[in-house]
């Protein structure tokens, strides 16, 4: 009968694999095993991998831990504190929108666990520093650089730690690090030096004294002596931006994990889709919607999919008819000459057919020449240059055709109603849109809509009374 010591015995050495078809080869060999005991073999396995002796790689493969590689300790405090539910997710130092320059999990701490005010402070701090001291260690550690380059992230951060590095583990008495009180009695010397106006703000510099002073005050509190809950068990493990190491992933994280956080929270499909359409463009999450249909609440993603798809329309419907506008107004001023090709400053004066003034020229910014995602500012044309009459033709009859198939797909009443919706709700990115700004007689006859100018107010009414509901359920409070 098959024992543990004797599937020991046909193990390799710490850190090697194995599996199961050679495992049985060896035992066989020995002439301990028959295949009536495989059940029996695969029992033992199992006791191997609960006693950290093995690692699973697959159903057929497996792995000799090895103790003395870290990396084998770190999947072995990961899948303990797994078990026990005791780790915590962190992420710090956003850069773009809400991508961290590092993030990671603590090992040994309850996700749950709630922090008082004190230690809030502390985790704010120490967590942010330690996220920008990881990215610069990475950039130290990959760098390509022969020399030092000065103006890099690890040259920064290097700067600041050596204070810290000094007062922490240089000066003193012994060379170990300065006292405690003495220690913050430095760094409030130094903060006296430092001029508020050329470095920060000052609300910023304010904040930085008032978190000076709160640490000051904790030497002034008793509190009685605990030793740390499972100190030992207690671990950390920094990666990059998960965007970085999923790339094609890319924003479908932080989309799904704000709906599912909306949802839990009974928050209303309004209140929703207003939080995502500030950050995230529309293909990102109609893609997050699609892929996780029948997964996440139905009736509330069918709603947000639905706001979100009258938003999208309501900004192409906007971009065409001002780039429309845009268009008619310039060739009218070639033909009766009170434009000219060349550039325009920023006062409207013309400047001459090539720039030479050093004056920096935004381009045209077309919406149907635009690689840019629906939702993205329009460009504000101020300096400008003015192109020959056949450009401005071109783009008139491509943004007249993209405008066209819009109205024929959803209705003209729909997409004016959309377009005045979109501008009402009135998020960060909404663009201003009036339909006293166009001449309606010429674009809708432009668009081959004869009968459709009396019926415009009727539709803005309906587009205003639809953002009026969307902002009231967006903002109620009880939601």
């Amino acid at each position: 009968m098959v024992k543990r010591k004797d599937v020991l015995g046909c193990l390799p050495k710490p850190g090697k694999k194995i599996d199961i078809p050679t495992l049985m080869k060896k035992l066989e060999k020995k002439g301990i095993v028959t295949h009536t005991e495989t059940k029996k073999v695969y029992r033992i396995l199992d006791g191997l991998i609960n006693e950290n002796f093995l690692e699973r790689l697959d159903n057929r493969n497996f792995r000799v831990i090895d103790l003395e590689s870290m990396l084998d300790s770190l999947k072995i405090m990961i899948k303990k504190c797994e078990k026990n539910k005791t780790f915590s997710e962190w992420g710090s130092s956003s850069g773009f929108i809400s991508n961290p320059i590092a993030e990671g999990v603590f090992f040994g701490i309850d996700e749950k666990t709630k922090l008082n005010d004190w230690q809030d402070l502390g985790f704010r701090i120490l967590v942010e520093r330690l996220a920008s001291i990881f990215s610069a260690m990475q950039e130290l550690l990959l760098s390509q650089d022969q020399i030092p380059d000065y103006s890099s992230q690890y040259t920064r951060e290097l700067s600041l730690e050596l204070l810290a590095y000094y007062l922490g583990q240089r000066a003193g008495d012994d060379h170990d690090g300065m006292v405690q009180s003495e220690l913050i009695l430095q760094i409030i010397k130094i903060s006296k030096n430092i001029q508020k106006q050329n470095l920060m703000h000052i609300e910023e510099f304010e904040e930085f004294e008032s978190y000076l002073k709160k640490i000051q005050s904790w030497k002034n509190l008793e509190p009685e002596y605990k030793k740390p809950k499972n100190k030992e068990q207690f671990g950390l493990a920094i990666i990059p931006g998960n965007y970085i190491i999923n790339p094609d992933v890319g924003p479908e994280r932080s989309i799904l994990e704000k709906i599912q956080w909306a949802i839990e929270e009974n928050k209303t499909p309004e209140n929703i889709t207003a939080s995502l359409v500030t950050w995230y463009y529309y293909k990102d999450v109609i893609s997050v919607l699609k892929k996780y249909e029948g997964y996440l609440t139905m009736d509330i993603t069918k709603k947000v999919k639905d706001f979100y798809d009258r938003i999208e329309n309501g900004f192409k419907v906007i971009y065409c008819l001002y780039d429309i506008a845009y268009c008619f107004q310039v060739i009218d001023g070639l033909k009766n000459k009170k434009l000219k090709v060349g550039f325009y400053d920023d006062c409207g004066k013309y400047v001459g057919k090539e720039n030479t003034t050093g004056i920096f020229f935004i381009s045209d910014g077309f919406f149907v020449t635009s690689d840019r995602p629906i939702g993205s500012m329009h460009f504000i044309r101020d300096a400008k240059q003015i192109k020959r009459k056949q450009f401005y033709e071109s783009i008139l009859a491509k943004t007249i055709d993209l405008l066209n198939k819009t109205f024929h797909k959803f209705g003209i009443d729909s997409c004016i109603r959309d377009a005045v919706f979109t501008c009402d709700i009135k998020l960060t990115i909404s663009p201003n849109f009036k339909l006293d700004d166009f001449d309606w007689d010429v674009v809708l006859k432009e668009m081959g809509y004869q009968s459709a100018k009396n019926d415009l107010k009727h539709w803005e009414n309906l587009g205003k009374k639809d953002a009026k509901n969307f902002v009231e359920k967006w903002l109620d409070r009880s939601s």
